[in-house]
Parts: structure tokens; sequence; C-alpha cells
């Protein structure tokens, strides 16, 4: 990226086909998260087992220089078919709290997104 203000992420990012101007994540420079109190992360195995869930298109754990790990969780288009609500957002995080619980499973408790 050319402007000044901008953030390095590490991503590795793949050009729209048409659009000059929009790009799409598709992995990591580095595939390590290192969190503040040095534990290291490989988020990959998670992000999995929390992607496979019917209702998550895609999931992506954070946590670089934080003292927990956190996870950001893109929406299947069939997530909310009754329309969006305080309800169905509750709905929602019960039906998918077990894929976070099991990804969690894979690594030790520190590391942990829940």
């Amino acid at each position: 990226m050319s402007n000044p203000a901008g953030y390095t992420t590490s991503d590795l990012l793949a050009a729209h086909p048409t659009e000059p101007n929009l790009w799409r994540i598709v992995g990591r420079l580095n595939n390590v998260i290192v969190l503040a109190n040095s534990y290291k992360l490989s988020p990959g195995p998670m992000e999995d087992i929390i992607t496979a869930h019917a209702l998550v298109q895609g999931a992506l754990i954070f946590g670089m220089n934080r003292h927990a790990s956190g996870v950001l969780i893109e929406l299947a288009s069939n997530a909310f078919p009754d329309g969006l609500s305080e309800e169905a957002i509750v709905e929602f995080k019960g039906k998918i709290w077990p894929a976070i619980v099991e990804a969690d499973e894979q690594v030790e408790t520190s590391l942990r997104v829940g």
C-alpha cells in the first residue's frame, strides 16, 4: 500500500479481477500470532474448525501483541434467515459457540479465544 498512514498486516492479498482497488485476503505471510505474553499461536487449525460451522463463512483469529486471542467471524449468507434482531444475535452466538469451544480445545488454556 502506498498510503503512509497504512498498517502492515502481513496478510497475503489477491487483487480483484476487475476492480483495481479491491483486494481479498488469501493467507498470512507468517502464520504465527505472538501474544503480549510471548506465547505463540498457530491460528490455522482453530480457524478451520470454526469455519466448518454451517453458519460461518470465515473466521480470523487475532491477538498479536494482545494479552488474549480473539476471533472475527464472517457470517454465512444463511446466518439470519428471519432478519437481524437482538434475539437472533444471541441465538446465533449460542449456535456457533460449540465450534469455538472445539477450536479452543486444540490449544493451551492461555491461548484460547473463549
